[in-house]
Parts: structure tokens; sequence; C-alpha cells
């Protein structure tokens, strides 16, 4: 009979442990209330948890490696030269994080309740990758200024506004809802998004005084 050698886990390594079951189990859970239906409003947390998990598996693995070494002054140094290392790449990959999460994930706008106050929904922009109005949003601008660049700049891009049914306490929102259309409006065009209740049940969007490329129109039923 061979007996299997008993597993030593220190305190911070069930703390480390503990954490990464529960970022594991959260984003479980989240794919699954996706598939659902359910989106959560800060859609960055996609991006972030998992980061997280490999963070603090990586950051773990080394202290652990670490900690053998017995010169107390050596394994000082290098634990310091570790956390300074987590910090420098943690600062870098949430730079990192917050850019990907704003190209490709919708953010929060604004949230907007019924008149009655029965339904509350949130607006959610994100980047307009469209090409089409990326080249006319580019046209109109160089039709007005012949001598400016050609390449595309700031205020070639846009924004493509959508709106869903808030849920769960207003932490998700409703991705399966009677939702149609989307608006967009140049980065730097005049126009506005307006939203107005054509009954407690539904709610409009549509854009004043559009500029190039600058349209679309939103509606949401809650029945």
């Amino acid at each position: 009979m061979f007996k299997g050698k008993k597993l030593n886990l220190r305190t911070s390594d069930r703390i480390v442990l503990i954490i990464v079951l529960v970022l594991t189990a959260l984003i479980v859970a989240l794919s699954l209330m996706q598939r659902a239906g359910l989106a959560p409003v800060h859609g960055s947390l996609m991006l972030y948890l998992p980061a997280l998990i490999v963070v603090l598996l990586v950051g773990w693995g080394l202290y652990t490696l670490i900690r053998r070494i017995r010169r107390d002054t050596l394994r000082r140094v290098l634990i310091g030269l570790l956390v300074a290392a987590l910090l420098l790449v943690g600062s870098l990959g949430l730079t990192y994080l917050n850019l990907m999460s704003t190209i490709s994930i919708p953010q929060k706008y604004n949230v907007f309740t019924s008149p009655g106050g029965t339904h509350k929904l949130v607006l959610l922009r994100g980047l307009d990758l469209d090409e089409e109005r990326l080249a006319a949003r580019k046209a109109a601008r160089l039709a007005a200024n012949p001598d400016g660049t050609d390449e595309n700049v700031a205020e070639d891009m846009g924004y493509v506004y959508k709106a869903y049914p808030l849920a769960l306490a207003g932490l998700f929102y409703r991705t399966d809802a009677d939702v149609e259309g989307t608006a967009s409006i140049g980065y730097g065009s005049t126009g506005t998004l307006m939203m107005e209740w054509p009954d407690e049940d539904t709610a409009h969007f549509y854009v004043k005084d559009p500029g190039p490329a600058d349209g679309g129109e939103v509606t949401v039923k809650f029945k």
C-alpha cells in the first residue's frame, strides 16, 4: 500500500484557492446567465475576472517557489521584487483591459425610468465600428476641410447606442427583450440622442439634429 503525502497548505494558500474558486464560480454563473438572456450591466467583468485569476495563480506560484529559499535576506528581496513586478504587470494589464473593453464591450451610459416608475432600462454606448459610417464622416470632414489629413482621426469615429430593460436590482439587463434598432452619433457631431416614452410600456430613442452618418432609432417594448 502506498500512502499519499499529506498536502500541507498554509493559510495564505487556502485564501488564494478560495478566492480563485469563488471567481471561477462567478464566471461560470455569469456565463450561464448570459445564455439565459441576462447580461451584466458592467460587461467588462467578463474580461477582468479571468485576468484576475491568472494574476493570482501566477503570483501564488512564484511566491510558493520563493518561500522555499532558506536565506531570509534573499527571500525578502525576491518577495519585494515579485510584489513590484505584479504591481507593474497589473497596472499595464488593467490599462490594456480598459482599452479592450472600451473597444469591444458596450458600456453603461445612462439609466432611465418610465414616467409611472414601472420600468427601468439601461442605455449602452459602444464604439461605432461600421466602416460605411466611418467613411461617410471622413468624407464630410474632408469636404469641409480639403487640406485635412486623409488618415482616420477621432472626428471620424462615433458611438453606437442600444437600450435594454434592467433586471435583478439593476445589475443585469435582458438581452432577450423586445428591442429594435440602434442609433449612432459621430464623436464630433452636434447631433443629440433624445429619449421619449410614447406610453408607459414603450421607450423610444432618436437622434436630434443629426450630422454626417448620424441617425437610427431604438425602440424598447416592455410588454
